[in-house]
């Protein structure tokens, strides 16, 4: 991992991603494999730099292009850093904690959730590096905002000064920071920036649960009373909390819907959706009142997990999903000759953080 030396406007940039929402059309496209954290749990997916380059490099792309191409090569990631069966082979003995021969369910969440809280951390602990700027071992709030730290957020600072997202983004951060600081010193030791980085890991009945509710409530929020009205709810939140699982990637939307018996896209007809969010807002709308305040939200269980979904919730999903579809003879494990016949399925799975050639890796 590449350690910067001094803090420029790009790390700045940086992070304020970290505080930034998932916006409703990009949460309904994302997949399991490239699933962002919202409001500070962000994780940036897998990639090169030089990605456009890779794409026409005929080097890297001629096992996709060119039959006559070593067969071999299918075993490779497609920048072929590593051999994914290799890899495979070697890590899922580490998986397996029984030895039985089969990897569970739970076996798949443990090495998932500890690849990504490796990540989690191991983001925590360069952000918190390149913030320390006199190296005592602590963050302020004034060396994290730096050249923000001093702007006016009352509503009575200039236009340029309470830009919307700036300002919004500085108020983020000194919430969340003041409520990181659970010694209230006025400043935040290792593991406290580790929450501050992502909140989403503390606990959702905690005041930083609480807090990212209120913050979903604002954000979706137009006619600013702090309470989603119906309009609200649908047009934006409810594509975040849809409980019906996403169409596959890649799926030929024109084909199946020409399909006699098809089915596929009734989740996404218009009509469809606003009967299935009614009923969504009216489970959220405890009083009845028409309204969905931050407290009925944060009160629902599953919409809070969809919204703020800690590394253990990704690594539930994710090994769930993987036994589904690769467990061929629904045992309800995987042996490796089902995983190896689904390899690029565990793609993810087989690579781990000393593999990273990047900042930051998705574990997902």
């Amino acid at each position: 991992m590449m350690m910067m030396q001094t803090t420029t406007k790009t790390t700045v940039e940086a992070r304020r991603s970290f505080f930034s929402k998932t916006p409703a059309e990009e949460t309904k496209k994302s997949n399991a494999q490239n699933h962002e954290h919202s409001f500070g749990g962000d994780v940036e997916t897998h990639h090169r730099d030089d990605d456009a380059s890779y794409d026409d490099d005929d080097e890297h792309n001629r096992w996709e292009t060119n039959e006559d191409f070593d067969e071999d090569y299918h075993d490779y990631d497609r920048y072929h850093d590593f051999n994914v069966t290799k890899r495979l082979e070697e890590i899922f003995p580490v998986i397996d904690l029984d030895q039985n021969g089969i990897v569970s369910r739970e076996e798949l969440r443990i090495w998932h959730y500890a690849q990504a809280r490796n990540h989690s951390e191991n983001r925590a602990e360069h952000e918190f590096d390149v913030t320390d700027n006199d190296h005592d071992g602590f963050v302020t709030l004034k060396e994290y905002l730096e050249d923000d730290f001093d702007v006016d957020v009352t509503g009575n600072g200039t236009e340029k000064e309470m830009e919307e997202y700036n300002v919004r983004w500085i108020r983020n951060a000194r919430k969340v920071f003041e409520l990181t600081d659970t010694d209230k010193d006025g400043k935040l030791n290792r593991t406290e920036f580790f929450y501050f980085i992502h909140p989403e890991e503390g606990k959702r009945g905690s005041e930083i649960g609480k807090h990212l509710v209120a913050e979903t409530i604002r954000d979706h929020d137009t006619n600013m009373d702090e309470k989603l009205n119906f309009t609200e709810f649908y047009e934006s939140l409810f594509h975040q909390v849809d409980e019906v699982e996403e169409e596959p990637v890649g799926s030929d939307d024109k084909t199946n819907s020409n399909e006699e018996g098809s089915n596929n896209n009734d989740a996404y007809d218009e009509s469809v959706m606003r009967v299935r969010a009614l009923a969504l807002f009216a489970r959220l709308d405890k009083d009845k009142d028409g309204l969905v305040t931050s407290h009925e939200l944060h009160a629902d269980e599953a919409s809070y997990k969809k919204l703020h979904p800690t590394n253990d919730d990704h690594a539930r999903d994710q090994s769930g999903s993987l036994v589904d579809d690769a467990d061929e003879n629904k045992d309800g494990g995987l042996s490796l000759v089902e995983i190896l016949k689904n390899k690029m399925m565990f793609y993810s799975t087989a690579m781990t953080s000393e593999d990273d050639y990047h900042d930051y890796h998705d574990e997902f």
